[in-house]
Protein backbone atom coordinates (compact mmCIF):
# COMPACT_ATOMS: atom_id res chain seq x y z
CA UNK A 1 0.00 0.00 0.00
CA UNK A 2 1.39 3.31 -1.06
CA UNK A 3 0.78 6.44 0.94
CA UNK A 4 0.64 9.83 -0.78
CA UNK A 5 4.13 11.36 -0.78
CA UNK A 6 5.85 7.96 -0.64
CA UNK A 7 7.98 6.83 -3.55
CA UNK A 8 10.94 4.55 -4.15
CA UNK A 9 13.26 7.04 -2.42
CA UNK A 10 11.35 6.93 0.85
CA UNK A 11 8.52 8.81 2.49
CA UNK A 12 8.05 12.42 1.42
CA UNK A 13 11.29 12.47 -0.60
CA UNK A 14 11.26 14.26 -3.93
CA UNK A 15 11.15 12.03 -6.97
CA UNK A 16 13.95 12.00 -9.53
CA UNK A 17 12.45 14.70 -11.74
CA UNK A 18 12.05 17.20 -8.91
CA UNK A 19 15.48 16.39 -7.54
CA UNK A 20 17.09 16.97 -10.94
CA UNK A 21 15.18 20.22 -11.43
CA UNK A 22 16.16 21.54 -8.02
CA UNK A 23 19.76 20.47 -8.58
CA UNK A 24 19.81 22.22 -11.97
CA UNK A 25 18.27 25.36 -10.49
CA UNK A 26 20.84 25.40 -7.68
CA UNK A 27 23.66 24.93 -10.15
CA UNK A 28 22.29 27.73 -12.33
CA UNK A 29 21.87 30.05 -9.34
CA UNK A 30 25.41 29.48 -8.05
CA UNK A 31 26.82 29.78 -11.56
CA UNK A 32 25.04 33.08 -12.12
CA UNK A 33 26.11 34.35 -8.70
CA UNK A 34 29.71 33.37 -9.44
CA UNK A 35 29.55 35.17 -12.78
CA UNK A 36 28.21 38.31 -11.11
CA UNK A 37 30.99 38.21 -8.49
CA UNK A 38 33.71 37.69 -11.14
CA UNK A 39 32.33 40.51 -13.27
CA UNK A 40 32.18 42.84 -10.27
CA UNK A 41 35.78 42.00 -9.34
CA UNK A 42 37.01 42.49 -12.91
CA UNK A 43 35.21 45.83 -13.21
CA UNK A 44 36.46 46.97 -9.81
CA UNK A 45 40.03 46.09 -10.80
CA UNK A 46 39.62 47.94 -14.09
CA UNK A 47 38.17 50.99 -12.32
CA UNK A 48 41.01 50.89 -9.76
CA UNK A 49 43.58 50.73 -12.55
CA UNK A 50 42.04 53.68 -14.36
CA UNK A 51 41.73 55.70 -11.15
CA UNK A 52 45.34 54.88 -10.24
CA UNK A 53 46.51 56.07 -13.65
CA UNK A 54 44.50 59.29 -13.36
CA UNK A 55 45.81 59.90 -9.83
CA UNK A 56 49.37 59.25 -10.96
CA UNK A 57 48.95 61.54 -13.94
CA UNK A 58 47.74 64.38 -11.70
CA UNK A 59 50.56 63.98 -9.18
CA UNK A 60 53.53 63.05 -11.38
CA UNK A 61 52.91 62.70 -15.13
CA UNK A 62 56.51 61.82 -15.98
CA UNK A 63 56.59 58.94 -13.52
CA UNK A 64 53.20 57.72 -14.76
CA UNK A 65 54.35 57.66 -18.38
CA UNK A 66 57.60 55.97 -17.37
CA UNK A 67 55.74 53.27 -15.39
CA UNK A 68 53.35 52.71 -18.31
CA UNK A 69 56.24 52.45 -20.77
CA UNK A 70 58.02 50.00 -18.47
CA UNK A 71 54.89 47.84 -18.24
CA UNK A 72 54.47 47.90 -22.03
CA UNK A 73 58.13 46.97 -22.52
CA UNK A 74 57.78 44.10 -20.04
CA UNK A 75 54.67 42.80 -21.83
CA UNK A 76 56.42 43.12 -25.20
CA UNK A 77 59.30 41.07 -23.82
CA UNK A 78 56.77 38.42 -22.79
CA UNK A 79 55.23 38.43 -26.26
CA UNK A 80 58.71 38.25 -27.84
CA UNK A 81 59.51 35.23 -25.68
CA UNK A 82 56.54 33.40 -27.20
CA UNK A 83 57.82 33.62 -30.77
CA UNK A 84 57.97 30.28 -32.59
CA UNK A 85 61.26 28.57 -33.31
CA UNK A 86 62.74 29.51 -29.98
CA UNK A 87 65.11 26.75 -28.84
CA UNK A 88 66.33 26.25 -25.31
CA UNK A 89 65.16 27.18 -21.88
CA UNK A 90 63.47 30.42 -21.07
CA UNK A 91 64.69 32.38 -18.10
CA UNK A 92 62.59 33.20 -15.07
CA UNK A 93 62.02 36.75 -16.21
CA UNK A 94 60.65 35.51 -19.54
CA UNK A 95 58.32 33.09 -17.77
CA UNK A 96 57.04 35.85 -15.48
CA UNK A 97 56.61 38.19 -18.47
CA UNK A 98 54.62 35.58 -20.40
CA UNK A 99 52.47 34.80 -17.36
CA UNK A 100 51.81 38.52 -16.84
CA UNK A 101 50.92 38.91 -20.50
CA UNK A 102 48.48 36.00 -20.35
CA UNK A 103 46.84 37.14 -17.09
CA UNK A 104 46.39 40.71 -18.33
CA UNK A 105 45.10 39.47 -21.68
CA UNK A 106 42.52 37.18 -20.08
CA UNK A 107 41.49 39.86 -17.59
CA UNK A 108 41.03 42.52 -20.27
CA UNK A 109 39.16 40.15 -22.59
CA UNK A 110 36.77 39.45 -19.71
CA UNK A 111 36.53 42.95 -18.23
CA UNK A 112 36.18 45.16 -21.28
CA UNK A 113 33.00 43.60 -22.74
CA UNK A 114 31.24 43.45 -19.37
CA UNK A 115 32.28 46.79 -17.89
CA UNK A 116 30.19 49.12 -20.02
CA UNK A 117 30.23 51.78 -17.33
CA UNK A 118 33.83 52.76 -18.10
Amino acid sequence: MEVEGDNEHGPNRPSGVWRRLSSGFGSFTFGALGDVVLTALACALLAGTVLGAVWGWRHHPTLTVSAGALLVAFLCYGAWSLRPGRVGRRGRLAVVAVATLVVIGVWLSYALPYCGCL
